[in-house]
């Protein structure tokens, strides 16, 4: 038996199997983002099968990767062709790399060389360090959990609320338990004070009462009513000195200036609400305030999709009504697609943002999770869609709705406002006559 098992773990397809893990398990522990077993059609018709595809990102363009185990001739070849096939509708700035395993052979210098003729970057296993920087498809970081925690914003507030696109093959996990109406609250307080230095420590624990346990009957109108505290400020009362009770709107967010805000994104925040206890994937909060969920699902779960994650969202929200009456944005994704949505969008709603900066659509080869992450979640942004483009209706039956403004509508109102001419500002025309911004504050 011992011998029939060893012959097993010698058989070729196995040692293949095992060095391709060798490499995933690199690639992970060098914090290089991918995305494995990626086929792609050739201009012959032909599908060629890539084991790793770093995603094309600002700064780094698409690199495809295969892990090659007995590199020889016929297994050059085999690369070569893929390339040459493959390339031609790829984006032009496309990169081909064969990871070698020389761990048990040398390679020959002929087989390296008919690589590089043909624009495949040939990588000794054994030199695997010397391309770890050319491979990153970001800024690397010493360790993976400073990487995990700039990527989710928790380190620099002049940056974005997610730098990085999160790994899903590997999750920085804080472990931590919140019951409802404690939101990482000496946050919201720290925020508090320093956006209101003139309120009184007890008018504005007055506030944060108010905003983390907002009135309404039902968690759409609670939610709206956060809303509007949010984006207009909480009403608050006080007694002055000489006696008198005075009112005063308090500022929950900074929107003129992005940074002037804390800004925090945790990965499996634990959440327990009336005896259910659930691990949102990534909770975004400003200022203390869980204000964005993003659900992620892994790409290598033929199961698992964005709709999948969307249900995930449903059972959140009727698990634990509290999160979500102070919610602002919905993503889902599965490391590839994704989709944003408000807090009452069914499916049909939940849509891709398509462009980063409005200028033009995004590069198609990059993955709608980095287009939506980097589109939406630069801190300026975060705050013009949330204050200017959400609004609440009745639809027919009386529900309430709850509306976000699409990518071509969130970058053409901002457009049109730049080059709206002052003369029609001065004669008291609104630029936001029409716009979800003037209807979210009727």
């Amino acid at each position: 038996m011992l011998a029939v098992n060893d012959l097993f773990y010698l058989a070729s397809p196995v040692i293949a199997s095992l060095f391709h893990e060798d490499v995933a398990a690199w690639l992970d522990g060098a914090n290089i983002r991918y995305t494995p077993s990626v086929k792609f059609s050739g201009k012959s018709g032909y599908d060629h099968r890539f084991d790793f595809v770093i995603p094309k990102s600002t700064n780094q363009p698409e690199r495809v990767l295969r892990a090659i185990n007995r590199p020889s001739r016929n297994t050059a070849q085999r690369a070569v062709f893929s390339w040459i096939d493959t390339k031609e509708v790829r984006s032009p700035d496309s990169r081909a790399f064969a990871i070698l395993n020389d761990s048990e052979q040398s390679i020959s210098e002929n087989i390296l060389e008919s690589m590089r003729q043909y624009d495949v970057n040939p990588i000794l296993w054994s030199n695997r360090k010397e391309v770890r920087e050319e491979l990153a498809a970001w800024t690397s970081f010493p360790n993976p959990r400073s990487r995990a925690r700039h990527s989710l914003g928790s380190e620099n507030s002049a940056g974005t609320l997610l730098t990085v696109p999160i790994s899903l093959r590997i999750r920085w996990v804080q472990s931590a338990t919140i019951m409802p109406g404690s939101w990482l609250r000496p946050r919201l307080h720290t925020a508090l004070t320093h956006l209101n230095p003139d309120l009184p420590p007890e008018v504005l624990a007055d506030a944060s009462r108010k905003l983390t346990r907002p009135g309404g009957a039902t968690r759409e109108t609670r939610n709206r009513a956060f809303h509007r505290m949010l984006v207009e400020g909480v009403t608050v009362e006080y007694r002055s000195v000489d006696g008198t009770v005075s009112g005063a709107q308090a500022r929950v967010i900074d929107f003129e200036h992005p940074a002037n805000n804390d800004w925090l994104a945790v990965n499996q925040f634990t959440v327990t609400e009336n005896k259910n206890t659930r691990r949102p994937d990534i909770l975004q909060f400003v200022n203390g305030l869980p204000m964005g969920v993003i659900e992620l699902k892994n790409p290598t779960d033929e199961d698992a999709t964005i709709w999948s994650a969307w249900q995930q969202l449903q059972t959140y929200k009727s698990e634990l009504s509290t999160l979500f009456s102070m919610n602002e944005i919905l993503m889902v994704s599965d490391g590839i697609e994704a989709r944003i949505g408000s807090l009452t969008a069914g499916r049909e709603w939940f849509k891709p943002w398509r462009t980063i900066s409005g200028e033009s659509l995004a590069d198609p080869h990059m993955t709608e999770l980095q287009v939506m992450l980097e589109g939406i979640c630069t801190h300026h942004r975060f705050l013009s869609l949330v204050r200017d483009f959400i609004v609440f209706e009745e639809d027919g039956s009386g529900a309430l709705v709850k509306s976000m403004a699409g990518y071509h509508q969130f970058h053409a109102v901002q457009v049109a406002v730049t080059e709206t001419p002052a003369a029609n500002l001065a004669t008291g025309a609104s630029a936001w006559s029409g716009t979800p911004r003037a209807r979210a504050r009727a």
